[in-house]
């Protein structure tokens, strides 16, 4: 996808960093735990029936970036020749405010598809 669209706009695009999602998720506050703040989002992320949210319902962080975790799980870049790809943010899907943390990670099978895991791309300005 992300070839893809570099190609078709002539662009840098590309999935970012695990680095690079942590800090856009806590918008540059160190050590933020929820991309909605603070307080455990329990009762208000986690929503396993409902299924993701539309890109701008709710409320954006500090940097305007919206769901950066508990909508859906999100693609990072993976290390060059590896089998598996990072996985951030937590879904829709989980039963724990605690996989819906910033630093909550997993790693998927490149193959892996299913619909509480999506990505977010990076455009690289010259």
């Amino acid at each position: 996808c992300c070839r893809w669209l570099s190609e078709r706009y002539g662009l840098a695009i590309r999935l970012p960093t695990v680095d690079e999602w942590e800090i856009a998720a806590r918008a540059g506050v160190r050590g933020l735990p929820y991309s909605s703040g603070w307080a455990d989002p329990a009762g208000r992320v986690v929503m396993a029936a409902e299924g993701p949210k539309a890109v701008n319902d709710g409320t954006p962080n500090r940097w305007g970036l919206w769901h950066m975790s508990g909508n859906v799980a999100e693609w990072c870049r993976a290390e060059a020749g590896a089998d598996t790809a990072p996985v951030v943010g937590g879904s829709w899907a989980e039963r724990d405010a605690r996989w819906v943390r910033i630093s909550h990670r997993m790693a998927l099978p490149k193959t892996y598809r299913d619909g509480d895991v999506g990505f977010r791309v990076v455009i690289d300005m010259p």
